[in-house]
Protein backbone atom coordinates (compact mmCIF):
# COMPACT_ATOMS: atom_id res chain seq x y z
CA UNK A 1 0.00 0.00 0.00
CA UNK A 2 2.87 2.41 0.58
CA UNK A 3 3.29 3.00 -3.15
CA UNK A 4 -0.24 4.43 -3.19
CA UNK A 5 0.22 6.83 -0.30
CA UNK A 6 2.85 9.14 -1.75
CA UNK A 7 1.92 11.69 -4.37
CA UNK A 8 4.37 12.26 -7.18
CA UNK A 9 5.53 15.78 -7.97
CA UNK A 10 3.00 16.28 -10.75
CA UNK A 11 0.12 15.21 -8.48
CA UNK A 12 1.39 17.47 -5.69
CA UNK A 13 1.50 20.42 -8.09
CA UNK A 14 -2.04 19.76 -9.35
CA UNK A 15 -3.32 19.54 -5.81
CA UNK A 16 -1.52 22.69 -4.69
CA UNK A 17 -2.81 24.58 -7.74
CA UNK A 18 -6.43 23.58 -7.07
CA UNK A 19 -6.25 24.40 -3.37
CA UNK A 20 -4.43 27.69 -4.03
CA UNK A 21 -7.01 28.82 -6.58
CA UNK A 22 -9.87 28.12 -4.18
CA UNK A 23 -8.12 29.87 -1.30
CA UNK A 24 -7.18 32.84 -3.50
CA UNK A 25 -10.83 33.32 -4.48
CA UNK A 26 -11.93 33.01 -0.85
CA UNK A 27 -9.27 35.55 0.15
CA UNK A 28 -10.46 38.18 -2.32
CA UNK A 29 -14.11 37.62 -1.48
CA UNK A 30 -15.00 35.88 -4.72
CA UNK A 31 -17.04 33.25 -2.89
CA UNK A 32 -19.11 32.03 -5.84
CA UNK A 33 -15.99 31.28 -7.87
CA UNK A 34 -14.38 29.56 -4.88
CA UNK A 35 -17.47 27.35 -4.46
CA UNK A 36 -17.56 26.48 -8.14
CA UNK A 37 -13.88 25.54 -8.09
CA UNK A 38 -14.29 23.50 -4.92
CA UNK A 39 -17.22 21.50 -6.24
CA UNK A 40 -15.56 20.80 -9.58
CA UNK A 41 -12.16 19.96 -8.08
CA UNK A 42 -12.85 16.34 -7.15
CA UNK A 43 -14.00 15.38 -10.65
CA UNK A 44 -11.19 17.37 -12.18
CA UNK A 45 -8.60 15.69 -9.97
CA UNK A 46 -9.98 12.26 -10.88
CA UNK A 47 -9.88 13.10 -14.59
CA UNK A 48 -6.30 14.30 -14.21
CA UNK A 49 -5.26 10.99 -12.64
CA UNK A 50 -4.99 12.06 -9.00
CA UNK A 51 -4.66 9.17 -6.57
CA UNK A 52 -7.46 8.69 -4.02
CA UNK A 53 -5.03 9.81 -1.31
CA UNK A 54 -4.57 13.12 -3.11
CA UNK A 55 -8.30 13.63 -3.27
CA UNK A 56 -8.64 12.84 0.43
CA UNK A 57 -5.86 15.38 1.08
CA UNK A 58 -7.96 17.95 -0.81
CA UNK A 59 -10.90 17.15 1.45
CA UNK A 60 -8.72 17.51 4.54
CA UNK A 61 -8.34 21.22 3.83
CA UNK A 62 -11.04 22.78 1.68
CA UNK A 63 -14.20 22.15 3.78
CA UNK A 64 -12.52 23.80 6.76
CA UNK A 65 -11.63 26.84 4.66
CA UNK A 66 -15.33 27.38 3.95
CA UNK A 67 -16.23 26.74 7.59
CA UNK A 68 -13.67 29.34 8.66
CA UNK A 69 -15.53 32.02 6.69
CA UNK A 70 -18.86 30.90 8.13
CA UNK A 71 -20.10 29.06 5.03
CA UNK A 72 -21.09 25.90 6.86
CA UNK A 73 -23.51 24.86 4.13
CA UNK A 74 -20.74 24.62 1.53
CA UNK A 75 -18.44 22.93 4.04
CA UNK A 76 -21.09 20.31 4.83
CA UNK A 77 -21.77 19.69 1.13
CA UNK A 78 -18.06 19.21 0.48
CA UNK A 79 -17.86 16.78 3.38
CA UNK A 80 -20.85 14.90 1.94
CA UNK A 81 -18.88 14.65 -1.31
CA UNK A 82 -15.89 13.39 0.66
CA UNK A 83 -18.01 10.68 2.29
CA UNK A 84 -19.41 9.63 -1.09
CA UNK A 85 -15.89 9.54 -2.54
CA UNK A 86 -14.71 7.36 0.33
CA UNK A 87 -17.63 4.99 -0.12
CA UNK A 88 -17.05 4.77 -3.88
CA UNK A 89 -13.34 4.01 -3.37
CA UNK A 90 -13.62 1.80 -0.32
CA UNK A 91 -11.61 -1.05 -1.84
CA UNK A 92 -8.60 1.22 -2.41
CA UNK A 93 -8.10 1.96 1.28
CA UNK A 94 -7.19 -0.42 4.07
CA UNK A 95 -10.16 -1.09 6.34
CA UNK A 96 -8.74 0.68 9.40
CA UNK A 97 -7.72 3.75 7.39
CA UNK A 98 -11.08 3.89 5.60
CA UNK A 99 -13.03 3.58 8.83
CA UNK A 100 -11.03 6.29 10.60
CA UNK A 101 -11.16 8.78 7.71
CA UNK A 102 -14.89 8.15 7.25
CA UNK A 103 -15.49 8.65 10.97
CA UNK A 104 -13.55 11.93 10.96
CA UNK A 105 -15.39 13.20 7.88
CA UNK A 106 -18.77 12.22 9.30
CA UNK A 107 -17.98 13.94 12.62
CA UNK A 108 -16.88 17.08 10.80
CA UNK A 109 -20.04 17.03 8.67
CA UNK A 110 -22.21 16.70 11.78
CA UNK A 111 -20.37 19.62 13.39
CA UNK A 112 -20.99 21.75 10.28
CA UNK A 113 -24.68 20.89 10.35
CA UNK A 114 -24.88 21.83 14.03
CA UNK A 115 -23.16 25.14 13.28
CA UNK A 116 -25.66 25.84 10.53
CA UNK A 117 -28.51 25.32 12.98
CA UNK A 118 -27.21 27.73 15.62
Amino acid sequence: MSQHTALNEQQQNKLVNKVSAIRFNLGIGNFDEAKQRAFSAEQSLIEEGMSPFGIITFYEHIPMDFANIGDFDTAAKLLNSCLAFLDNNKTFFEDAFYSRIRELAENARQNMLMQMNT
